[in-house]
């Protein structure tokens, strides 16, 4: 090890040492406290009339102070100037109103660097590789009320922040059939073990028809309320609990609200939890969750020939599960039973054939897709420059424009290694239109829109470009929906897509350049408009 490295070693073991050494013989801690708002915004649009508005034993929480304005900083061990490579090591302690150390992660998203992560031990926490400058800092846990404000890092090598958070209110979910039996032990005993598995939502407002679709296996994040199961529906497994009880639902606002019980996105029944309620309690039968599903009704064929592919395998997913796939007969044709309905990922392919990958929005019941066409695979390749024209690493990806069907993010989850010069081979490629994407976080983005039947080129050319950062800023979108933001080029080539599935507010870069986006509410246009990403004033998607 050079000195140089020795160094910057012994620095970073000697600022840990200390830290540690301040939190075991400090015997009061700062009195630096930031603590989270969780009132109610009043630019939030709810539907129907709340609870909250009926009720006379509402607990207001607005005395609780914003993080800007309470933040008093301590100093410990301050000498003149952070370290410029290790910069500014922030730690501290998290505890709620009573003092008890709360577990949480903490994500500091900087205006001048990258993002830090913090996650607690025993309520205390160290966040290494902050910048000087205003960060936005977001505390998250499970039995917390998540928060976000903005906070300053100061030009010192450590700097304490204590956090003072609320505890989240929480009720217990009990299912059971008709029969009075636990519905987990109903569901190990029929064919839908293993297959399906039911969540809960709290809302201010009963929801008046289903939820929005989601592509995750569930709703575990969604109004006003978080969903933690006891363990997976129709598995085996220890409930300290109770047989009955599948899970836990955590909320943010006090009671009176309303708690649905919930297959993906459809809704099994709702109930309202008054204050002081620990547990609330539904009657679901199994013909219950059949009527939710669907089944799946297929044909794979050569795409040249029509002919039945026996060797194909068939695979229906979410973005959070995947697998094999089963193998369809020997008429190429494939049923798949008690499938949740919603968002899914269809993927088919055999050996010597493209891999199909298609995104599909099913409702309950039979869904015939017909024949699903298997078309030869081929070999295409990209090679990736820098603005020089050198070689250059970065993430791949592509995505079949003729199959994007519905709006839905672009994003299919296929990426692949470079030979490290430069060059991509995109594996399960078939005949079609195609847009690639290469992006590297130190050179920039580019992407192609190719046709694999014409390649004039192979491998083609992709070179990155300098990026701009721009915002989507969706704090004012209501609790409880969800949007698609989709940005295209001017020749209408997808190059951004993303699910907003609660209020927030991000940065996302592309080249500079004129775009047009779009918002959508499921299948429905909403907003959409020009999008002008220069280094100039920041461009704004607002979504709401």
């Amino acid at each position: 090890m050079n000195g140089k490295s020795s160094s910057v070693v012994a620095f970073v073991v000697g600022l840990l040492v200390g830290v540690l050494a301040m939190f075991v013989f400090t015997s009061t801690p700062s009195s630096a406290r930031l603590v989270g708002d969780a009132s109610v915004r009043e630019d939030e649009e709810v539907v129907g009339v709340s609870p909250h508005e009926r009720s006379a034993t509402k607990t207001s929480t607005t005395d609780v102070d914003p993080i800007a304005d309470t933040a008093e900083r301590r100093d410990v061990a301050r000498p003149d100037a952070p370290d410029e490579r290790l910069g500014v090591l922030v730690y501290g302690r998290i505890q709620d109103r009573s003092g008890e150390p709360v577990d949480a992660w903490l994500r500091f998203t900087p205006d001048n660097g990258d993002v830090v992560l913090g996650r607690t031990e025993a309520g205390s926490y160290t966040a290494l590789g902050l910048r000087p400058g205003s960060a936005k800092l977001r505390v998250s846990g499970s039995d917390i009320i998540s928060f976000e404000e903005q906070v300053d890092i100061e030009a010192v090598a450590t700097q304490r922040l204590d956090v003072t958070v609320q505890r989240a209110h929480s009720v217990e979910v009990a299912i059971v059939t008709p029969a009075g039996e636990p519905i987990e032990a109903a569901l190990r005993e029929s064919e839908l073990a293993h297959r399906v598995e039911i969540g809960a939502v709290a809302t201010e407002v009963a929801p008046t028809g289903h939820l929005p679709m989601t592509d995750m296996r569930a709703h575990a994040r969604f109004g006003i309320g978080r969903w933690e199961p006891a363990r997976g529906l129709g598995r085996s497994g220890d409930n300290s609990l109770g047989p009955e009880v599948v899970g836990t639902l955590r909320f943010d606002l006090p009671p009176p609200i309303y708690a649905s019980v919930v297959l993906r996105h459809r809704v099994l029944g709702t109930k309202i939890v008054e204050p002081g309620a620990k547990r609330v309690s539904f009657e679901i039968s199994l013909d219950d969750l059949r009527a939710n599903l669907t089944t799946i009704r297929c044909r794979v064929v050569d795409a040249m020939t029509l002919e039945p592919v026996a060797t194909a395998r068939v695979g229906i997913s979410d973005r959070q599960s995947g697998g094999p796939g089963q193998p369809v007969g020997e008429d190429g044709r494939i049923v798949i039973e008690h499938q949740p309905s919603g968002l899914l990922e269809l993927d088919a392919y055999a050996k010597g054939f493209e891999h199909y990958h298609q995104n599909l929005r099913l409702e309950p019941g039979e869904n015939d897709l017909g024949d699903i066409r298997l078309g030869e695979a081929r070999d295409v390749s990209i090679r990736v420059v820098d603005g020089n024209g050198e070689p250059a690493s970065a993430v791949v990806r592509w995505t079949n424009l003729d199959r994007m069907t519905f709006p839905q993010p672009l994003n299919t989850g296929r990426t692949t290694s470079g030979d490290g010069d430069g060059l991509y081979k995109l594996w399960g490629v078939g005949a079609g239109n195609y847009v690639v994407t290469a992006s590297s976080k130190d050179a920039g983005m580019g992407y192609a829109r190719i046709d694999t039947r014409s390649i004039e080129s192979n491998p083609l050319e992709i070179m990155l470009r300098p990026v701009v950062e721009w915002t989507v800023d969706a704090k004012t979108l209501a609790t409880g929906q969800m949007r698609l933001v989709q940005v295209f080029d001017r020749q209408r080539t997808p190059v951004y897509g993303r699910y907003v599935r609660e209020p927030a507010e991000w940065r996302t870069s592309l080249p500079a350049g004129d775009y047009e986006f779009e918002v959508h509410d499921g299948l429905r246009l909403v907003k959409s408009g020009p999008l002008r990403v220069s280094s100039g004033a920041m461009a704004r998607i607002v979504v709401d």
